[in-house]
């Protein structure tokens, strides 16, 4: 920067865990010296995640897909929880999250009314990158027809 010129530094913090620790931040300059910051940086429990509506058939289900991230140099079990099992299941039923990487588990929502709004929530808890909570809704539909299916077999065959 030039002689009383002003600028700014974007710091980025990506805790893995729930608590408060401290940190630095130094700025060398080979003229003037060093700044020299000490930061108390805070990581809060991530609020709960609400998705849209699932919606779906009596007799079907809705899938939606989510991301877990794993900014951890650590392999992460995560131990999911669901509180309302007749609506919502998550897959698949073992999840681990390989180090700095992420995975893709399902959300499925299965009707048991029409019309009603049928609630639950996925807590899925982890030792050391946190925990992720989705709140669910979900409404059953009035049916629709079905596509045909077609059958067919052999005279005498076992099928």
């Amino acid at each position: 920067m030039e002689p009383k010129q002003t600028g700014q530094y974007e710091i980025l913090f990506s805790p893995c865990r729930v608590g408060v620790q401290k940190g630095q931040v130094s700025i060398i300059n080979e003229k003037l010296g060093e700044v020299w910051y000490e930061l108390r940086l805070v990581a809060e429990v991530c609020p709960p995640l609400r998705l849209p509506l699932f919606r779906a058939d009596l007799g079907k289900f809705l899938t939606r897909m989510v991301t877990l991230d794993n900014n951890s140099g650590q392999l992460v079990d995560v131990r999911p929880t669901v509180t309302n099992q007749l609506n919502w299941q998550i897959s698949p039923d073992k999840i681990q999250i390989a180090p700095f990487s992420s995975t893709v588990v399902q959300l499925r929502y299965t009707p048991t009314d029409i019309e009603a709004i049928e609630s639950g929530e996925i807590l899925l808890q982890t030792d050391y990158v946190g925990d992720w909570k989705f709140e669910l809704q979900g409404q059953g539909l009035i049916p629709q027809a079905y596509e045909p299916t077609q059958i067919s077999s052999q005279v005498g065959a076992i099928t």
